[in-house]
């Protein structure tokens, strides 16, 4: 079985924000899809994000 690679925070966000940037309006369906990534996860890193003044 080949060993799974896991993304970093940075790619994570990059992928978060590719999907913004190319739907418009971005829902956030269409975000958890795109960045493949789960709900509570996603909620979790705009929220940081925007404590960090990043979105």
């Amino acid at each position: 079985m080949k060993r799974r690679e896991y993304r970093s925070r940075i790619l994570i966000i990059r992928d978060i924000l590719n999907s913004i940037s190319t739907n418009s309006p971005a829902r956030i369906s269409t975000i958890v899809r795109d960045a493949n990534i789960p709900y509570d996860r996603l909620v979790k890193i705009l929220e940081s994000m925007k404590q960090n003044s990043l979105g």
